[in-house]
């Protein structure tokens, strides 16, 4: 019963210690979603960020690359700046909320705050930026395409199904860092031996 014990109180300390792993795996997140929460969601970006050129081309890009992608399997589809349709549906638009900022600054203050050199950190970000607006765009392209298909379930789709996908890809690029970029590399913590 002691080992147990001892195995219980080293968890807990690798958990709270200032420099542990899972201390920093904590922090990490925290931070992460504390600057995602304060950026995005009590509109500290000014109206001149979130609705500049840059977030209109990106927004025209990826409804130009989703639109590409349908052409690809044939099927006919149209966009008008922002917003992407299939035949005859009212399509999706893609707002500025859509473009894939809250997961990026989340991924970016989850790396930015964890373990690593700086520069690759940078580098990292960029990948991690380009792999999430993938995700993005196939989020886009089945959204359309739910749009067309069963419109009933469209909000199901949008608001549930494609964060999971978006979450999905940022927690598995996070956990690439930690495993193989990172100076450390958590440690499979047992409890049976």
């Amino acid at each position: 019963m002691s080992e147990y014990f001892k195995l219980i109180k080293k968890f807990i300390f690798d958990v709270f210690h200032p420099k542990g792993n899972y201390f920093r795996l904590t922090f990490a997140f925290a931070a992460g979603m504390f600057f995602r929460i304060l950026l995005m969601d009590f509109n500290l970006l000014p109206h001149q960020v979130l609705n500049n050129a840059i977030t209109q081309n990106l927004a025209e890009i990826l409804a130009v690359i989703s639109a590409k992608l349908f052409s690809i399997i044939s099927i006919p589809v149209h966009f008008d700046g922002r917003n992407l349709a299939i035949y005859d549906t009212v399509g999706v638009l893609i707002t500025n909320t859509c473009l894939g900022l809250r997961g990026i600054i989340l991924f970016a203050f989850f790396i930015l705050t964890y373990y690593g050199q700086f520069i690759k950190k940078i580098i990292y970000i960029l990948f991690g930026f380009f792999v999430i607006e993938l995700g993005n765009i196939l989020r886009i392209c089945v959204l359309a395409y739910v749009q067309y298909c069963c419109p009933d379930k469209f909000d199901f789709i949008h608001y549930y199904f494609s964060k999971f996908i978006i979450y999905s890809i940022i927690l598995i690029l996070w956990i690439l860092w930690v495993e193989h970029f990172s100076q450390t590399k958590l440690k499979s913590f047992k409890f049976i031996s």
